[in-house]
């Protein structure tokens, strides 16, 4: 697998506030919904609301390789689900019961 850098994270979490129909903030206080923390120093990346006063994902955090992964692996569950940024509902291929 190649290398996974900073722009990779931001590239896939904006594609992450996209699938949830929500606005990713890039700036302090520029009227997004959820933003990117990084502190290597305890432990990689976390999604904090815009403001950075909360983690609404939980108080942890990870390499830049896992959360990359984490991302994608959201992308593609909200996806199959029929997420917001994604339009209709995907029925093709939800389990009936």
């Amino acid at each position: 697998m190649a290398r996974i850098t900073e722009k990779n994270v931001r590239y896939v979490f904006d594609r992450y506030c996209a699938a949830l129909g929500v606005t990713p903030s890039h700036k302090f206080d520029d009227g997004g919904d959820l933003a990117l923390d990084h502190n290597s120093a305890y432990g990689g990346w976390s999604i904090t609301n815009a403001r950075g006063s909360d983690m609404p994902l939980g108080h942890f955090r990870m390499s830049t390789s896992d959360f990359y992964e984490a991302m994608q692996f959201a992308i593609k569950s909200l996806e199959y689900a029929g997420g917001s940024g994604y339009g209709r509902r995907n029925t093709k291929h939800r389990r009936q019961g």
